[in-house]
């Protein structure tokens, strides 16, 4: 049990590190040593390194990203609920979780007003390289879209998005983005 303890807030400590330099590396992190807290029992820990998350990524603008945490927090504050935990008696957890997700629709509130192409590019950003040291998307940033091989990755809404930047960029027409991304592709040596 020690070592799992110690592993949670090694994994916590690794994830925080992430979250001050402003990195999506994070993500991983905060989800091993939710886990942790978890398998430990200790629900309110596991709750509170999800809404770091959740706060995280709505700070980032990846509502997507901390939707998924929120739904992993509500799943661990229902489940310990229904088991009567005594680590969810404190109201300051619900609390917590209430803020972290009115902080989410917030965030999501405010990334309808921003210019769609940027939030397109910071989505497809996380969706191709699913958080692997992704930092948040400069909103000056004027280069076109790089295609990399992420069939595996959110294939289908990658595509939604870059046709929708492609249209945004190219009086709303998809001409020349067949071209484009065979440019892309043989640039990363990608068949």
């Amino acid at each position: 049990m020690a070592p799992i303890c110690v592993d949670a807030y090694k994994s916590l400590s690794k994830g925080q590190e992430a979250i001050d330099l402003g990195s999506t590396d994070t993500f991983p992190w905060l989800i091993d040593s939710a886990t942790q807290f978890e398998n430990l029992q200790e629900l309110d820990n596991a709750i509170m390194v999800y809404v770091k998350g959740i706060s995280f990524a709505s700070g980032l603008g990846l509502t997507d990203r901390g939707y998924e945490f929120f739904r992993y927090a509500r799943s661990v504050f229902e489940d310990g609920l229904n088991r009567s935990d005594s680590s969810l008696k404190n109201p300051a957890t619900r609390q917590m979780l209430v803020r972290a997700g009115q902080a989410l629709i917030e965030s999501a509130r405010k990334k309808t007003e921003h210019a769609p192409v940027t939030d397109m590019q910071v989505e497809l950003k996380a969706s191709l390289l699913s958080g692997i040291s992704l930092r948040k998307a400069d909103k000056e940033e004027s280069k076109d879209v790089i295609v990399v091989d992420g069939r595996q990755l959110y294939a289908k809404k990658a595509q939604e998005y870059l046709e929708q930047l492609y249209k945004a960029r190219h009086n709303d027409t998809l001409d020349g983005l067949d071209q484009v991304l065979a440019k892309a592709k043989s640039e990363l040596g990608i068949s």
